[in-house]
């Protein structure tokens, strides 16, 4: 049963590989566009991006799916990689019917997995950012534009006061 799991986690990383690739190229591409305020492209990467997330919604299930097989088997199966680890070989494949050269590449390929997603967790916070800074700006300048650089008293709404350029304005002078 172990070679059943542990072939069951190769062929989840072979699938979650090309999805992990396909986000990081949308999200390079989103600050491309970002940089260029390139709105149409922006909305097309959108789109693919919920794609990509249903898809690995998807591939989420399959891997609840391998670690309850593996509870089930008597595994303490918290997390793949760690099942990954359980199933290592003695030095003979016979005896879990696990080739140790398959298995050590398959460790290498979990761990290059696990370093692209925090790369994409990284990108991801970075995408977030610079579209959330770059809303408030936008949303801070269209307030000055409005009311002509004043600001109204929170009190009474008819008082104008006079404002700042604020954050976008004063970062500019």
């Amino acid at each position: 049963m172990s070679v059943t799991l542990f072939r069951e986690i190769v062929r989840f990383l072979a699938v979650l590989e090309p999805i992990q690739q396909e986000l990081e190229t949308v999200y390079a591409n989103r600050l491309l566009a970002l940089a260029s305020a390139d709105a149409q492209q922006l909305n097309a990467l959108a789109e693919v991006e919920v794609d990509i997330q249903g898809k690995l919604r998807r591939h989420l299930m399959l891997r609840a799916q391998i670690l309850k097989r593996a509870q089930r088997q008597g595994f303490k199966a918290e997390s793949l990689k760690r099942l990954l680890t359980d199933l290592q070989p003695t030095s003979r494949a016979d005896s879990t019917g696990i080739v140790p050269e398959q298995h050590r590449q398959a460790v290498a390929w979990m761990k290059q997995i696990e370093q692209r997603s925090w790369k994409l967790r990284r990108d991801s916070w970075v995408n977030w950012t610079v579209v959330s800074r770059a809303s408030r700006q936008c949303q801070e300048l269209r307030q000055i534009i409005a009311t002509a650089g004043e600001r109204r008293a929170a009190d009474n709404h008819d008082d104008r006061q006079p404002a700042g350029g604020g954050t976008l304005l004063d970062a500019k002078v």
